[in-house]
């Protein structure tokens, strides 16, 4: 069974194990990492999973997953090729996730280009740049209380 959701993770691993291994995950990332590391990866998901949302995409839990496994090599210090090598992820995400290709790799390429204040390449489907960067700042509130609730 591939993986191409949080809620296919939760039906493979159990939702306990799933948790637990969010919450190592977490505690790793904010006592190791810094904790904008995570944040960046929050505020990736959630983004993407509303540009999927206002794109009209089937699939928004897939883009969620991308988003958020999008830093897992900087949080897990491995390369994402090994750490996908481990992982039973469907095909789209494994690729928007190595070549940033198909609508979720564009949907990638979008936020790199606002983290990297590269306006000019701040596209994604037809959505216009005033939806994009609306919905990236829902996404970073989003985050930020997502966070501080796990953080209690």
């Amino acid at each position: 069974i591939q993986i191409n959701s949080i809620k296919d993770a939760i039906m493979r691993l159990g939702l306990k194990n799933l948790q637990g291994w969010v919450s190592v995950l977490a505690l790793a990332g904010i006592d190791v990492k810094p904790h904008e590391l995570l944040m960046l990866a929050v505020v990736r998901a959630k983004s993407l999973e509303l540009w999927a949302e206002k794109g009209r995409k089937a699939n928004k839990e897939t883009y969620f997953m991308v988003g958020l496994f999008s830093c897992l090599d900087a949080l897990m210090d491995k390369s994402m090729p090994e750490i996908l090598d481990d992982m039973s992820i469907a095909n789209e995400a494994k690729e928007a996730l190595l070549y940033q290709t198909g609508d979720i790799g564009q949907a990638l390429l979008c936020m790199m280009a606002i983290e990297q204040g590269r306006d000019a390449d701040v596209h994604f489907l037809e959505l216009s740049t005033e939806e994009i960067i609306s919905s990236y700042l829902s996404a970073i509130s989003w985050a930020s209380n997502a966070l501080s609730i796990m953080e209690k």
